[in-house]
């Protein structure tokens, strides 16, 4: 079971590294004030499910960026630590919109230098 999901997380980690990338470069340079998560969003299947999931994301106090991959159902979000944590932005997927979000992983610079 530990290399299950040592192996999940790897692959999910790998699937997000276009979208951390270009999706987080203020948390990749080293700002501690902002951190990068990878949120699973499941049940969305069309371009409106990723635009309202988006939108819902970007209503929490914090965030700054959000992208969507409605191929891998992975949202990969940069967010203010101070103002917000992954266990909120999911939580308001829940409640603005009919899809569940599940935290995958919180990205650290050093993360994602290993990548």
């Amino acid at each position: 079971m530990k290399y299950y999901k040592i192996a999940l997380l790897s692959l999910i980690l790998i699937s997000a590294t276009g979208i951390l990338f270009a999706a987080a470069p203020a948390n990749l340079s080293g700002d501690d004030d902002t951190k990068t998560c990878v949120i699973k969003v499941s049940g969305m299947n069309c371009s409106y499910c990723v635009k309202s999931v988006e939108k819902a994301m970007n209503k929490e106090a914090g965030v700054s960026t959000v992208a969507v991959d409605l191929a891998t159902g992975l949202a990969t979000v940069t967010y203010e630590k101070d103002k917000t944590n992954p266990e909120k932005i999911a939580d308001k997927v829940a409640k603005e919109t009919r899809f569940e979000g599940e935290v995958v992983t919180v990205v650290t610079k050093e993360l994602s230098e290993e990548l």
